[in-house]
């Protein structure tokens, strides 16, 4: 039989017969990986300070419908945009070969609609981007003070500002699934 220093390292030997030795240096690694939390730190903190302090605009999105005499539409958008819908508030339409047309909502012309009423009012085809959720939609009513030539007279697109938020709750609402109140 072999004696016990073929069985074990001599570094292990010594270290136990010799019990701890004090006063040694201990190695940290390479001097970058001792300052990266420092600089992860001189990074993030201005980072949080930014997203909230800069504001971005919020708005929702949906479908506007002409009516078919092309001097009124229905504009559908999500129910997160009831709030912003108050009287006089202006709503961007996009039509045909891209021109932009404002509108400003009338009183009381906002009402509150389901999907499924919205699929059988308005049709599948026309606002399919907006019945991909169960949530409920609004409907806003309203002339346009000029009539559509029949050639822009095709379901488009439309938007309204919902306001001004910091950046990081802006992200979180939308992350958790709050909302534009957050």
């Amino acid at each position: 039989m072999r004696g016990p220093s073929r069985l074990f390292r001599q570094e292990a030997l010594e270290h136990h017969a010799g019990g701890q030795r004090w006063g040694e240096e201990l190695y940290l690694g390479p001097a970058w990986a001792r300052r990266a939390p420092v600089v992860l730190a001189a990074l993030v903190v201005p980072l949080v300070v930014a997203g909230l302090t800069v504001h971005v605009d919020d708005s929702a999105s949906g479908r506007f419908l002409p009516g078919s005499d092309g001097a009124s539409v229905a504009v559908v958008l999500p129910a997160s945009a009831r709030s912003a819908l108050a009287q006089g508030t202006r709503l961007d339409l996009s039509v045909g070969g891209g021109r932009r047309i404002e509108l400003r909502v009338p009183a009381a012309d906002v009402s509150a609609i389901t999907a499924e009423d919205a699929r059988s009012r308005f049709g599948p085809d026309s606002i399919a981007g907006l019945l991909a959720t169960s949530s409920p939609l609004v409907v806003v009513q309203a002339g346009l003070g000029e009539t559509l030539p029949k050639s822009e007279r095709a379901p488009g697109a439309a938007s309204v500002s919902l306001g001004s938020r910091a950046l990081i709750p802006m992200l979180l609402s939308g992350l958790f699934g709050r909302g534009p109140a957050g």
